[in-house]
């Protein structure tokens, strides 16, 4: 069996604590985009929460993700391309992370946002956030600081406008009502939801200081890794995982070790993200007297 990762569990509330016990739900929202989920870690994450929870569902927000690019300077129709692109490329990643596991238990689900955004348990809890949001300002205030955060870590030389923030926001507007109601939008007696890091949102809105509030059946937590396998390390510059692969099946940790070397080069060797790659090329072929239209890339890569 391979080394896995533990977690640990932080409840933010007494009730929390409370729901946490029942172990009856957890939800699991895997944003693209973020570097923190790749696929060993999926895989840890996900057979430590098997062991805990009755039943999970995994939750990849592509709801409003196009407007927050459009919100970074993006095109419409470039915004939804990223957009497809990077939904696409984290939705494989946790595909590939439960396949390693054995795949999902009955019951078990994976989602994108877009495919329960209609359930009437969701339009009905984004109707309560929408009210809150016009008349809390203090919710107000934390959505826009929760969305120019995110519009900075995308594109940090720049400010975000107060417009861009607010278009941003539907992106949280998108996942609010999760917060509160994923046990009535699941249709569970109980239900969790949680973060790797502390989020200021979630602490206004689970420490009762908004208009906004979850029922008593909803919990939220905190759940980290609380140290990596020795075999799992890959913090050193230019150093990849060597998870070993069976000689059956050679390649199973080559996507994720793309991952990895393309996160070091950026980071350790000031390489352009992939994605300034493609807006200078994109901006490139437009000026060209006969501009580009369509590519067909070929190549090692994630898939």
């Amino acid at each position: 069996m391979p080394e896995r990762l533990e977690f640990s569990l932080e409840p933010m509330t007494e009730n929390c604590a409370s729901v946490c016990e029942r172990r009856e739900h957890v939800v699991v929202g895997v944003s693209p985009g973020n570097s923190f989920f790749r696929v060993p870690l999926l895989a840890d994450l996900i057979h430590w929460l098997n062991s805990r929870f009755a039943r999970m569902d995994i939750i990849v927000p592509d709801a409003e993700l196009a407007p927050t690019f459009m919100a970074l300077g993006y095109s419409p129709e470039r915004a939804a391309g990223k957009a497809r692109g990077e939904v696409n490329a984290v939705r494989n990643r946790i595909v590939r992370a439960w396949e390693s596991l054995g795949g999902p238990r009955p019951g078990d689900g994976l989602h994108l946002m877009s495919e329960l955004v209609d359930r009437p348990q969701c339009l009905t809890a984004r109707r309560r956030c929408e009210k809150a949001l016009a008349v809390d300002g203090n919710l107000r205030t934390a959505c826009q600081n929760a969305s120019r955060t995110v519009l900075l870590a995308r594109r940090p030389e720049k400010e975000p406008t107060a417009r861009e923030i607010e278009q941003g926001m539907r992106y949280l507007l998108a996942e609010l009502p999760f917060f509160v109601a994923s046990a009535d939008i699941f249709g569970v007696p109980s239900s969790l939801c949680f973060y790797h890091r502390p989020l200021p949102l979630a602490a206004l809105i689970f420490s009762g200081r908004t208009v906004l509030k979850p029922t008593l059946r909803q919990a939220y937590a905190l759940i980290r890794p609380t140290g990596l396998p020795h075999s799992r390390e890959h913090g050193k510059a230019g150093h990849v995982s060597s998870e070993t692969a069976t000689p059956a099946d050679p390649y199973t940790n080559l996507a994720d070790s793309y991952d990895r070397l393309a996160e070091w080069a950026v980071t350790c060797q000031k390489e352009s993200p992939r994605d300034r790659v493609a807006d200078f090329l994109q901006t490139f072929w437009q000026s060209q007297q006969r501009p580009v239209r369509t590519v067909l890339e070929i190549c090692c890569g994630t898939g």
